[in-house]
């Protein structure tokens, strides 16, 4: 059997990621309250998608070591494999800080009003892309975050997310 593809695509729905610079990213950081200047401070310095961020909780720090457990998708957390588990190393030490003390009260470090895991879409509408609108930043998404810092190892040849500041 045959299958057709189409001769012509909608190009014109393509997503443009934003690539922002670290002045950007630490700007909408400081626009923000808790959790979520936290939880951009994350993915603007760690390589972690929104779902293994929003389903970090306190005891999954030990020492400068992250471990991503789990992930949280369409507001359930789903339980990684041990051998689908990532352990991180934070090197960054206000952001350390500020996971351990979002994490020590509470079962997740980025939690609703009502103890459940944030959700994504409402936090990216209701604070994130307000808060970059201000500042003059056109932001399509969480994912802009990762594909900035990406491209900042890319650009720099860093071989480790350890590298970050030359």
């Amino acid at each position: 059997m045959k299958i057709k593809t189409p001769r012509t695509t909608n190009e014109s729905r393509g997503v443009k990621r934003a690539e922002m610079s670290e002045p950007q990213k630490l700007a909408i950081v400081a626009g923000l309250d808790e959790p979520y200047s936290t939880l951009v401070l994350l993915v603007t310095r760690i390589p972690v998608r929104i779902e293994e961020a929003i389903g970090v909780k306190g005891t999954d720090l030990d020492g400068h070591v992250l471990t991503l457990r789990r992930v949280v998708y369409a507001g359930k957390a789903y339980g990684l494999q041990p051998s689908e588990q990532r352990k991180i190393p934070i090197m960054d030490i206000e952001l350390l800080a500020r996971l351990r003390k979002l994490g020590t009260s509470r079962g997740w470090v980025f939690q609703s009003r009502n103890g459940t895991p944030i959700n994504p879409c409402n936090a990216r509408r209701r604070f994130l892309k307000p808060a970059a609108k201000k500042l003059g930043i056109r932001l399509c998404g969480w994912h802009d975050f990762r594909h900035s810092l990406l491209r900042r190892y890319r650009r720099y040849d860093l071989g480790s997310p350890m590298c970050l500041e030359r």
